[in-house]
């Protein structure tokens, strides 16, 4: 499977357990695999997508699937989200570095914070403290590995505490 991609399943998980409540989804960061499939899903769910992005050049390449239900914008720099309620904030953004401080932020307006790359090759490098959150659940069958956080919400079928 392509290393870009190993967070497929996970999104698709959280989206369907979010599924009912058709609640907003974030997208931190655009990915040739991330923002179609999202896009899709949330257009099939009924639901709002909104993709952050700070390359404005790779932020086009997905121009053609802006709609009303699916907005994309150009950030400045990843210290200030969009402020929720999401029911899915996906992290896969550049630099990686960010990663781990959206994620504290995310958290608290999120009821699933998704994140890619979460082995522990990349923990430091992407400056998660993924064991401060209440609940973790983490995918580990996939090379990059995914994570799913919450604070508020049980991660199925089980979660760590």
């Amino acid at each position: 499977m392509n290393p870009y991609a190993t967070h497929r399943e996970v999104l698709l998980a959280a989206l369907w357990h979010t599924g009912v409540s058709r609640g907003a989804v974030l997208e931190c960061g655009a990915g040739d695999f991330s923002t179609p499939l999202l896009h899709e899903v949330c257009a099939a769910q009924g639901r709002k997508l909104v993709t952050l992005e700070t390359d404005p050049l790779w932020l086009l390449r997905f121009s053609s699937l802006a709609s009303p239900d699916h907005e994309l914008a150009l950030v400045a720099d990843w210290a200030a989200p969009r402020p929720g309620p999401w029911d899915v904030a996906f992290v896969d953004c550049d630099p990686p570095a960010a990663r781990g401080a959206l994620m504290d932020v995310l958290v608290r307006s999120s009821r699933y914070v998704v994140a890619h790359d979460t082995e522990p090759a990349s923990v430091t490098m992407n400056n998660y403290r993924l064991e401060r959150f209440k609940y973790r659940r983490d995918f580990i069958r996939l090379l990059p590995n995914t994570s799913v956080v919450s604070d508020t919400t049980p991660i199925w079928p089980e979660s760590v505490r």
